[in-house]
């Protein structure tokens, strides 16, 4: 079982002027992602991936948390013969970003949500072709590298 686990955490401040008013937005943001690989008997391994972002701003605009979960598995089959690997990407759902502002006195009232993708799953199967070993580079000489001798031994 290998894991990979980052936590960032950070306080973003927007300091700024719109139409002639001070504009200041403060906003404490926390990202953590991870990921877990697990190595099974038979050749075969499961990863498990997930991030989560608590929201943070994106210019005048505060974005809502988000999320996505990931997962694959993998099996390589005997002989090299190959490798089949099934993905399923965001099974948490379709991921979204939510924008908003709120300053009614600004004249500024926005919301936001876009999607971007759907939930997915693939199946691939890879295969490697040709020789596994490679042969040694024979060393060439180039008609420069002649010329160079020459005017060095001189």
């Amino acid at each position: 079982w290998n894991m990979q686990n980052n936590l960032i955490g950070y306080l973003q401040y927007l300091k700024g002027m719109y139409n002639g008013d001070a504009l200041n937005i403060t906003q404490p943001s926390l990202n953590f992602n991870s990921t877990q690989s697990f190595t099974l008997p038979k050749k075969f391994s499961i990863e498990l991936s997930g991030a989560y972002q608590s929201g943070g701003l994106f210019g005048i605009y505060t974005m809502a948390s988000t999320k996505s979960l990931n997962f694959g598995v993998q099996k390589k089959l005997r002989n090299d013969a190959g490798t089949f690997l099934f993905n399923i990407t965001d099974f948490s759902g379709p991921p979204h970003l939510h924008f908003s502002v709120d300053a009614p006195k600004k004249n500024l009232v926005v919301d936001n949500d876009v999607r971007f993708t759907l939930t997915t799953f693939k199946l691939t199967y890879i295969k490697k072709f040709g020789s596994a070993t490679v042969k040694e580079n024979r060393k060439r000489t180039t008609g420069s590298e002649e010329e160079s001798k020459r005017v060095q031994s001189n």
